[in-house]
């Protein structure tokens, strides 16, 4: 358990030195998507991404049933973007990567994505946006999918 807590404490570290080094740069190379939505959500909250996995009935893998909370609603927009995306063509919207940059705002590169990318950019600029707009509620952090 020590190990695990010590990676992940590296990990979580070098996201926000990553943060801090690349504001305002462009991010040019594409990367899996997962990995710029949990850069996005750090810049917008200052929380650790892996706080949002299994919260609520949206948040995490799957999704189903009544939000508990706003930013439970930030993750069901978020999949039902994804869905839209993926209905338009766009394959594995979670795994393609965009570009964009991080400065006072985060900024899709419209003239740099195609569509596919900047559709994956918006949904998740504007999911990391809702959550750092709404209280994160400690109580539904590792919600029961049964009682969704």
């Amino acid at each position: 358990m020590k190990t695990a807590l010590t990676i992940f404490t590296i990990a979580f570290g070098a996201c926000f030195l990553y943060i801090s080094l690349t504001r305002g740069e462009v991010h040019p190379r594409p990367k899996r998507n997962v990995f710029q939505f949990a850069t996005m959500i750090i810049a917008t909250t200052g929380r650790n991404p892996f706080d949002y996995n299994g919260y609520g009935c949206w948040c995490g893998l799957g999704g189903k049933g009544k939000p508990k909370d706003e930013v439970d609603r930030c993750c069901q927009v978020h999949d039902y973007c994804y869905k839209a995306l993926y209905d338009r063509g766009c394959f594995s919207p979670v795994l393609n990567g965009y570009k964009y940059t991080l400065e006072e705002n985060i900024i899709c590169l419209k003239d740099k994505n195609d569509d596919c990318e900047q559709g994956g950019c918006e949904c998740d600029r504007e999911a990391a946006h809702c959550f750092g707009n709404n209280t994160y509620h400690k109580q539904y952090k590792r919600w029961p999918q049964r009682r969704c």
